[in-house]
Parts: C-alpha cells; structure tokens; sequence
C-alpha cells in the first residue's frame, strides 16, 4: 500500500479516519455527488432529481492530506483523500476531517514532549548506563528543558537542536529520543522519528507505551498495519489505562474493516475517559456505517455535547438528519459547520445540495463554487455545479463542469461517477 503522508503532520502525527460515501445508482441521467462522510441526498422533486448516496463500504487505500492530533487526546484530523489520491467510497483518513479540520488543530496541534519525571529517575539510568559525569547530566537536563519550550513554542529546528545536545551527553538519554522522535514526525522524517522511538522503547523509557503508540501511528500511515495494531497492543498491555492507544488501535480496526473490534476499543477508551469526545465522534462513524442511525445521532450529539468547536460532528450529524428528510436540522448543522471551519469544501458541497433540493439555485450555485475554490480537484462539486448549469441551460458551462468532474473521477478511479458524468455529456452535446 501506497501513502503520501500529511501536508500537514503536528508532532506524533496521529492519524484519524474519514469516511467518504459512495453514490448508489438512482437516476443515471440526474444526480447529485456527494464526497463526504455518510451523507444521503434524498431525492425530491426537483427537476434534477438529485439521489441518495450509500452508507459507508471499505476503501482499499488510503492518502492523507492533513492530519493533526494530540498524543494526549488522540484526536486526529481533516483532509480529502482517497484511494491514492483519489475521491471514492469508504473508510478515508480524510474527511473525518476534512474532517477534523482547523478547530480541533487549534487545540490540539501537537502533544506536549514528556518533562522529566524527576531529577533522578529518568537520568539515575543514563549515568548508570552512559557513565555521565554529573554535570554531563545537568548539561543534558538543560538542553532537554530547553528543548521542550522551544517544541511548545513551535520553535522545532531550535528544539531538535537542544534534543541532539542532550543526547550527545547522554547518548542513553531515553526520553531525549522520544521527544526528539516527536520533532521528526511533525517535520515528516518519518523513518528518524520510527528510529528515536525505537531506541527509547529499547532503552527502557520508564512511559515506554508513548514511543509504542507513537510509532504504531507512523506503522499505520505506511500502511503497516500488523505492526500498527502490535504497537498499539503492547502499549495498552504496558499500560492498560492508556486511552489514546484503545483509540488508535480502533482506528486501524476500523480501517480494516473489522467493525466490532473497532467498537469495542472505542468502548473502552470512553469507558476509560467517558469525556473523549472524539471517541464518541468515532464510533458514531462505525455506527452510521452500520446503518444504526440513532446510535450514531447519539454519540455524535455527546460528541458535541463535550466538544462544541468539532465541525466535523455537525457535519456528519448533519448527513445523517439529511438522509432522515430533515432538511431544517441538516442545514442548520451545516452552518455551524462552515462557522467553526470555513474552509471546509465538503460542508459548502453539501450545504449545496440542500439549497439544490429546496429549489435555491443561485444560493446552491454559490456554494457548490466556493467547495470548488477551496479544493479545486473536488470531483463531486464539479458535477453537482454542472447541474445547476444544465438547469439554467448554459450548455457551455455544464459541458465544462462535467468534463472536468470526468477526468477527475477517473483519475482516482470512481467508475460510476466517471460513467455518470460521461453519460450527463452525452445528454448536452445532444441538445
């Protein structure tokens, strides 16, 4: 399995999954494409007769654009991926954000390097094992300490600066590694940071399960995903009150599509901290791709609930009232959605469709352009505004949208889009 990794990678780089559903077959001449997770545009009787997108199925492959996350939340973040860079159906480390988009950044942009435990027990090892002098010992505490203001700072060329000195002190210095292996990750040298964190599980880092869930993340990216899930396992073996790892290894689940599994972790990360609110978010998701769409109204409302800057759970509650035929609710989800994320195309998109079904052409016209303008390679906008063109018969302008929507489903290999567009050209070379 091929990845690219995140265009944006704060820290640890925990990965979250997004969900993309797929459009079923209703109408092969009129329909509306949706990108996004567990949305439903329920057919009315507008001309164009826009149809209702499927629930959730698997993807093979994944491509992240942006992910954030904190090691001590595990939330992670955004983006607008597919099957290699493609839009498609199933399970995306995307839209869960593009999905978790900017406000959960803004909180948790990065998980806070580990601080030593104490004067003694961290470095009673490193002198022990690294024969340091003790003002070697001090010397190294300095420019650890410094390293971690300049990591919170942002500063992180300044602070792998510091975790370089304090490790050429004390080359046994564990806990130097792991955060330094933080540094690497959020600057995408990935293979360093896989190093750091296994020379800190190797040197017996007293909080060793942080190294192992950190590194799983990188495992999962890479596509790994047995060593991902062996990390994550030996983490919560190691420390069986570590939430963010149930977590993790839920997401990997998950993506594999092993349901009860996935849910039975989430279960168990919000068992151990009943105010995670993106485990809730989580396991909503696995619900509505299960068709249990009062459990997933549920946790997405507690996710709400505990964290109301979360776009990304209005967004899919948003869908979820959609499928339901309740247009007030959706649409009211959707506003909140662009307010806390306003630059989020999906929630343009399908704040589109709703204007599309209540007959708003020109309010529709506009988000459909604003989706288009923030992810210029937004397949299903294209295709939805070249509906709008087709109803206003500028033939001219549909013909474009829908050759554009074409290519670019074929490019990341949706067939039944691809088809559908081609048979919507068909139709206005015939006018």
């Amino acid at each position: 399995m091929n990845f690219q990794f995140f265009k944006q990678l704060t820290s640890i780089g925990f990965v979250t999954l997004a969900v993309v559903a797929g459009l079923t077959k209703h109408s092969q001449a009129h329909k509306i494409s949706i990108s996004n997770p567990i949305f439903t545009a329920r057919q009315n009787n507008t001309p164009l007769n826009p149809i209702a997108l499927n629930r959730l199925t698997l993807a093979k492959k994944i491509t992240l654009e942006s992910v954030t996350s904190s090691v001590n939340t595990g939330v992670g973040i955004h983006v607008d991926l597919t099957n290699d860079g493609k839009d498609g159906d199933g399970v995306l480390i995307s839209t869960f954000l593009q999905a978790m988009p900017q406000e959960i950044g803004r909180v948790l942009v990065r998980p806070t390097p580990v601080v030593l435990p104490s004067p003694t027990r961290e470095n009673q090892i490193v002198i022990n094992s690294d024969n340091a002098t003790p003002s070697q010992t001090q010397d190294a505490e300095s420019y650890f300490a410094q390293g971690v203001e300049h990591y919170n700072r942002g500063e992180y060329e300044k602070a792998l600066d510091d975790y370089n000195q304090a490790i050429r002190l004390n080359p046994k210095f564990a806990v130097a590694y792991y955060n330094r292996g933080l540094v690497y990750s959020n600057q995408r040298e990935y293979e360093k940071a896989i190093t750091d964190y296994s020379t800190s599980i190797k040197l017996n880092y007293s909080s060793v399960w942080l190294p192992y869930t950190s590194r799983g993340i990188i495992y999962f990216y890479q596509g790994e995903n047995k060593k991902a899930i062996a990390d994550f396992s030996q983490a919560i073996q190691i420390n069986s009150q570590y939430t963010v790892a149930y977590y993790r290894r839920g997401l990997v689940y998950f993506y594999q599509g092993e349901d009860e599994k996935a849910i039975a972790d989430y279960n168990q990360a919000i068992r151990l901290n009943p105010k995670f609110a993106i485990a809730y978010y989580s396991r909503g998701l696995v619900y509505s791709k299960q068709r249990e769409d009062e459990k997933a109204l549920a946790d997405f409302n507690q996710a709400i609930r505990l964290n109301p800057k979360i776009s990304i759970a209005y967004y899919s509650r948003g869908i979820i009232y959609s499928n339901q035929g309740e247009d007030e609710k959706a649409f009211a989800d959707f506003n909140q959605a662009i307010q806390l994320n306003p630059k989020y195309p999906n929630a343009y998109n399908s704040r589109g469709i709703v204007y599309y079904q209540q007959g708003e052409y020109e309010k529709a016209l506009t988000d459909y352009n604003q989706a288009i303008q923030l992810n210029p390679k937004y397949a299903g906008a294209y295709h939805n505004r070249g509906l709008i063109y087709k109803l206003n018969r500028n033939i001219e302008k549909a013909i474009s949208d829908f050759e554009k929507a074409a290519d670019l489903y074929k490019q990341q290999g949706n067939q039944e889009l691809y088809e559908d567009s081609l048979g919507q050209l068909k139709l206005l070379r015939g006018y």
